[in-house]
């Protein structure tokens, strides 16, 4: 497998969650790519760990480039729905407490985040989650 790919992927503004009876997400700012490069790569993950199935992110395809942070959007925000962008999707997985994901690389959406006011790059990095943690919500007691 390559080491990394070059992807597009198309700008939603204040995007519906799916899966949680359309849900607007005020304030977000993602990326949609095609959501079968998170099928592809939870796949060849699934191949080397074995184990019982991953599942798959909550939000396929999506690559959160602003999540609700307080910005500049103003008349512009807007204007940016449905804007093709190129990033670069690195097959270096990756895992935290939410679950499995490859970093993205995109000057386009740096440039975006810097122009309202952001760190060009969020805390985490750009990241194409490709499977949960079994329990992402777990009880404390």
């Amino acid at each position: 497998m390559k080491q990394s790919y070059h992807i597009t992927a198309t700008l939603m503004v204040d995007p519906r969650a799916p899966g949680r009876r359309g849900r607007r997400l005020d304030g977000w700012l993602v990326a949609q790519c095609d959501p079968t490069w998170g099928d592809y790569l939870r796949w060849h993950l699934q191949m080397s760990q074995g184990g019982p199935p991953l599942r798959p992110p909550e939000w396929p395809g999506w690559i959160p480039v602003i999540s609700g942070a307080t910005c500049r959007r103003g008349a512009p925000w807007r204007a940016l729905a449905g804007r093709e962008i190129t990033a670069r999707l690195h097959v270096s997985v990756c895992d935290d407490a939410l679950g499995w994901w490859c970093p993205i690389t995109s000057p386009a959406l740096e440039t975006i985040r810097a122009e309202r006011g952001l760190p060009p790059l969020p805390r985490a990095g750009f990241r194409l989650f490709i499977a949960r943690a079994l329990d992402i919500n777990p009880v404390i007691g």
